[in-house]
């Protein structure tokens, strides 16, 4: 099973906010989700589902599945 999603931790400084609007505006169906342990105050447009750290792995499975909808 193919899943196309971007997940980021924008703290980490490998993927900018603007980076992921630009994902978000070439693929605007793909979906982003942000894994953090620090959660913005504003949520950029981009983040579609933010993921609290630390998390478990059913933790993001759900995630995948309320954002994929399978």
């Amino acid at each position: 099973m193919l899943i196309k999603s971007t997940s980021t931790n924008l703290s980490t400084h490998q993927l900018t906010v603007d980076e992921v609007l630009a994902i978000k505006q070439r693929e605007p169906v793909r979906p982003v989700i942000l894994l953090t342990a620090f959660p913005p105050t504003t949520v950029p447009s981009a983040i579609d589902l933010i993921v609290m750290k630390p998390f478990m792995l059913v933790t993001l499975r759900e995630a995948l599945h309320k954002i994929l909808g399978a």
